[in-house]
């Protein structure tokens, strides 16, 4: 108990997680919701909620994706083949991100990153103004 109320006393006061952040941990993104003396609440992208002891902000890595910011960039990765028209599936892209509600306008990219001897890798990274855009659930957010 001794050892959470210190780890709570640290977290506060290294300005590494705060209400509002937009967080990955082992796996699982999510929004932190409270930040309390003892435990720190997240609601995950599908709306469960994870309640961790501060202890493991302490203890173990995490990702903080709005620690100065709230600006994201979320990236997919397409396996097409090698024959596949790059230009056409750009244009696509285009056309897609330009259409969405989520992109800030701020950045996109299609890249091809590997090659494998039965495909091409293909990365399509785009922007958005935060996680879970306004007047949108988490989950679409995610899917889209």
């Amino acid at each position: 108990m001794l050892g959470n109320a210190f780890a709570g006393i640290q977290v506060a006061f290294s300005d590494g997680l705060h209400v509002g952040d937009v967080v990955v941990i082992e796996g699982e993104w999510g929004r932190v919701e409270e930040v309390k003396l003892t435990n720190v609440v997240v609601r995950l992208w599908d709306d469960r909620t994870l309640i961790l002891p501060t202890t493991y902000f302490t203890e173990r890595p995490f990702q903080n994706w709005t620690r100065h910011e709230t600006r994201v960039v979320g990236k997919v990765q397409i396996h097409v083949g090698h024959t596949a028209d790059l230009e056409d599936l750009r244009m696509e892209t285009q056309r897609l991100v330009e259409s969405s509600p989520l992109w800030d306008r701020s950045q996109w990219v299609l890249q091809m990153v590997d090659a494998t001897a039965s495909s091409v890798v293909i990365e399509v990274q785009v922007s958005a103004a935060d996680g879970p855009a306004p007047g949108t659930s988490a989950a679409t957010s995610a899917r889209a």
